[in-house]
C-alpha cells in the first residue's frame, strides 16, 4: 500500500515497477482507495492489471525500389518505407551520400503511430550527378522511447548509380541486336522449309504420291513452320517494344519513324492469316489420297511461304537500316553528352572535391573512347545505306583518334588527383573545345543524311507515279 499525496482534488504517488530484464512478462495488479474526510471509503475499488513487456526496437523496410537500380533520366527515384512499433515512432528518415561525401538525412514522417507506409518522390536533379555518380541510401526509423532514448532500426544500404548514355544506349541496343539475329535465324529456316515443301510438290508430280518416309518430313516442316509463325509473332511484340524505347528515348528521326511503322505493318503481316489457312489445307490434303489435291495444296502452300518469306526479308532489311540509323542518332546524342559533362567539370574546377572530378573524368574518358570505336563501326555499317556519310564516320574516328581525346583526358585526371588546378583548367578548356567540334560535326553529318534519306524517298514515290502513268496511258 502506497499513501499518495493530495493536493486539492488531485493525488500523486510514485509506483516503481520491475524492468522486463528483471521480470519480463510479469502481471502487476492495483486499484485505488479513496477516503473522505469524514472517513468514508469508495466501495469497490476497480483492480486493474499493469503486464511489464520489454520496449522492442522499431522494424523498417524499403520495399520500393527495393533493389540497387539506375538513376532514371528525370532523376526522381518514387521510395516507399514500411516501419513499424509496439510503442510508437517518433521519426522516419532517409540518409544518403553521393558518392564518398558526407551523409545527409531527409526526414519523411514523424510522430507516425504504431506503423507507417511512406511514399515519396525522391528528386535528385538538384544534385549535379555526372554519369557513374553512386548515391547510397538507407531509412531510419526511430521509436518513441522517452525513457532511455529513442532506439533505432536501419534498413541494408542500397545503391542508385548514374549510368551513361553510352550504357542506356547500349543495354536497348544488344536486346536490338540478339531480335535481329532470332529473326535471322527464322528467315534462314524458312528458306530451308521452302526447299523441303517444293522438292515434295515436285515428287508428288513425279510420282502420284509420297512415301511413308517423306510423310513424316513433311509433317515435320509444317509443325516448324507452325512454330515458326508463333515465334515470329512474340518476336514482333518484343521488338515493338523495343522500338518504342528508343522512341522514347530520342533515338529516331521523322524518315526512321516511316521506316519503323512499316517494320510494325510488316511485322503484324507477316504471318498472314493466309499462310495459316494453306497450311491447315495442306494438313487435310495429306489425309486424302488424291494426289492432284495434295500437289495444289503444295503449290498455294509454297506460294504463302515465299510472300513469308519476302516480309521476313523485307522486315530484315529494314530493321538493319533502323538500327544503324539509331546507332548514328545514339552518337550525336554521346558527343553532346561528351560535351556538356566536359563542361559541368569545367565548371567546378574551384570546387573543393578533386577526387570526385578525377573520377568523373576518367569516367569522361573511357566514354570518349567507346564513342571513337562506335564511329568506327558505324562506319563499316552505313557502307551498304550512304557512302558519304560512311566515309565521313571514318574521318571523324580518324579525328578522334589524331586529337588523342581520351590520353587528353587521362592526363587531366592526373592534374586534378595532383591538385594542380591551373593546368587541369588549360587541358579542360582545351578538350571542351575539340569537343564542341566532335559534337557539331556529327549533328551536322545526321542533318545531311536525314536530308539525303528524304530525297531517296521522293526520288522513290515520283517513280512510283511515273509507274501508274505510264501503266494507265498503256490501258
Amino acid at each position: 500500500r502506497l499513501p499518495a499525496e493530495v493536493v486539492d482534488d488531485r493525488a500523486r504517488l510514485v509506483w516503481r515497477l520491475p524492468t522486463p530484464e528483471h521480470d519480463e512478462g510479469a502481471l502487476r495488479h492495483y486499484r485505488i482507495d479513496l477516503l473522505d474526510r469524514q472517513g468514508v471509503s469508495n466501495r469497490d475499488p476497480i483492480q486493474y492489471t499493469v503486464h511489464i513487456l520489454r520496449d522492442g526496437a522499431p522494424e523498417v523496410s524499403i520495399p520500393i525500389p527495393g533493389r540497387d537500380a539506375d538513376l532514371p533520366e528525370s532523376q526522381q527515384v518514387a521510395i516507399e518505407i514500411e516501419a513499424s512499433d509496439d510503442f510508437g515512432l517518433s521519426r522516419i528518415d532517409l540518409v544518403f551520400r553521393v558518392n564518398e561525401g558526407p551523409e545527409e538525412r531527409l526526414l519523411l514522417a514523424r510522430d507516425a503511430g504504431r506503423q507507417v507506409h511512406v511514399r515519396h518522390v525522391w528528386d535528385l536533379s538538384d544534385r549535379d550527378l555526372l554519369p557513374e555518380d553512386r548515391v547510397t541510401y538507407r531509412a531510419e526509423a526511430f521509436d518513441n522511447d522517452a525513457i532511455t532514448g529513442p532506439k533505432l532500426a536501419a534498413t541494408r544500404e542500397f545503391v542508385l548509380r548514374f549510368p551513361s548514355l553510352y550504357e542506356l544506349f547500349s543495354e536497348t541496343s544488344e536486346t536490338q541486336q540478339r531480335q535481329l539475329e532470332s529473326l535471322e535465324e527464322l528467315a534462314e529456316q524458312e528458306a530451308d522449309a521452302q526447299e523441303t515443301v517444293e522438292r515434295m510438290r515436285r515428287e508428288v508430280l513425279r510420282s502420284e504420291e509420297l512415301t511413308w518416309e517423306q510423310r513424316q518430313e513433311l509433317e515435320s516442316a509444317l509443325v516448324a513452320e507452325e512454330e515458326r509463325a508463333r515465334q515470329v509473332e512474340e518476336l514482333a511484340r518484343e521488338m515493338t517494344q523495343t522500338m518504342e524505347q528508343l522512341e522514347e528515348g530520342g533515338l529516331s528521326s521523322g524518315e526512321m519513324l516511316e521506316k519503323m511503322e512499316e517494320i510494325r505493318d510488316l511485322m503484324a503481316a507477316v504471318t498472314s492469316p493466309e499462310l495459316l489457312e494453306a497450311l491447315q489445307s495442306l494438313q487435310q490434303a495429306m489425309d486424302t489420297p488424291d494426289p492432284e489435291d495434295l500437289a495444289e495444296a503444295l503449290r498455294q502452300f509454297a506460294q504463302d511461304q515465299e510472300a513469308f518469306q519476302e516480309r521476313l526479308e523485307r522486315t530484315l532489311a529494314l530493321l538493319r537500316q533502323v538500327k544503324a540509323e539509331q546507332r548514328l542518332l545514339a552518337a550525336v546524342s554521346q558527343a553532346q553528352d561528351l560535351e556538356q559533362r566536359q563542361s559541368t567539370i569545367n565548371d567546378k574546377l574551384d570546387s573543393d572535391q578533386p577526387e570526385r572530378l578525377a573520377a568523373q573524368e576518367s569516367s569522361l574518358s573511357r566514354d570518349t573512347d567507346r564513342l571513337q570505336q562506335e564511329l568506327d563501326g558505324l562506319s563499316d555499317d552505313f557502307a551498304e545505306i550512304s557512302q558519304p556519310t560512311a566515309q565521313a564516320l571514318a574521318s571523324e574516328a580518324e579525328t578522334m583518334e589524331q586529337q588523342k581525346l581520351s590520353a587528353r583526358m587521362q592526363q587531366m585526371e592526373q592534374s586534378l588527383i595532383s591538385r594542380a588546378n591551373p593546368q587541369a583548367r588549360q587541358e579542360g578548356e582545351g578538350l571542351q573545345e575539340d569537343l564542341a567540334r566532335l559534337s557539331q560535326s556529327l549533328q551536322n553529318l545526321q542533318g545531311e543524311f536525314d536530308g539525303s534519306q528524304r530525297q531517296q524517298m521522293k526520288q522513290q514515290l515520283w517513280g512510283a507515279m511515273a509507274g501508274l502513268v505510264d501503266l494507265s496511258q498503256r490501258q
